[in-house]
C-alpha cells in the first residue's frame, strides 16, 4: 500500500480483506477483492481521491 499515490490533505488507513482489518503499518499488498480504507480532510479531493484510488486496483 506504500506505493499508492494520493493527493495532499488524504490518508490510507488501511484495508478490508474478507474478515481481516489490516492497518498501513501493516503494508499489506492490495489484492483484487481489498476494500481500501481512506479518508480526504478536504471534502472537495475526493473526486481526486476517487481517481487515484481507482488507477491503484487497476494495477492490480
Amino acid at each position: 500500500m506504500s506505493a499508492v499515490q494520493l493527493p495532499e490533505q488524504c490518508y490510507l488507513l488501511g484495508l478490508v480483506r474478507g474478515d481481516q482489518l489490516f492497518s498501513l503499518s501493516d503494508d499489506p499488498e492490495i489484492a483484487e477483492q481489498d476494500w481500501v480504507i481512506a479518508i480526504t480532510l478536504n471534502e472537495m479531493l475526493l473526486p481526486e481521491l476517487k481517481v487515484c484510488l481507482q488507477q491503484s486496483s487497476s494495477q492490480i
